[in-house]
């Protein structure tokens, strides 16, 4: 009889598990990436408290980026993202070319404390309109 009860709540547990047992974004473990689609669905609603960062140099941002997106170098990430974001707690979408340089950039912005950073990979992958040559 003892068996059954702990078998019953273990199975309870395990069914409810998805919603007691949430991981918050960007712990250790957790997902890290976002597909394009979700992250334009959130710039169509205009979400404020998301920002989208492109971690690749000035130039190649102003080739082409992803409208709505902020330029802040992977090389001078830690120094100037605070500036930028102030907010630890807002959802950060990064990206870059091909995806190489986000790898990077996350663990960066989660030293920083940021709460909520999401890795978009590269604008090669991009399926939407970009920003083009601005220069």
């Amino acid at each position: 009889m003892m068996l059954k009860t702990w078998t019953l709540i273990l199975v309870i547990l395990m069914a409810a598990g998805g919603a007691w047992f949430q991981p918050q974004p960007g712990a250790p473990g957790d997902s890290d990436m976002i597909t394009p689609q979700e992250v334009m669905r959130l710039l169509e609603q205009a979400d404020p408290g998301m920002v989208l960062v492109d971690v690749r140099t000035g130039e190649e941002y102003r080739e082409s980026h992803i409208p709505g997106s902020i330029l802040v170098p992977l090389l001078e990430l830690a120094e100037t993202m605070p500036f930028f974001v102030p907010d630890r707690e807002q959802i950060v979408v990064i990206y870059c070319r091909s995806g190489n340089r986000t790898k990077t950039a996350r663990p960066i912005l989660l030293e920083l404390g940021y709460k909520q950073v999401y890795d978009l990979g590269g604008i090669i992958d991009w399926p939407y309109d970009v920003v083009k040559d601005q220069n």
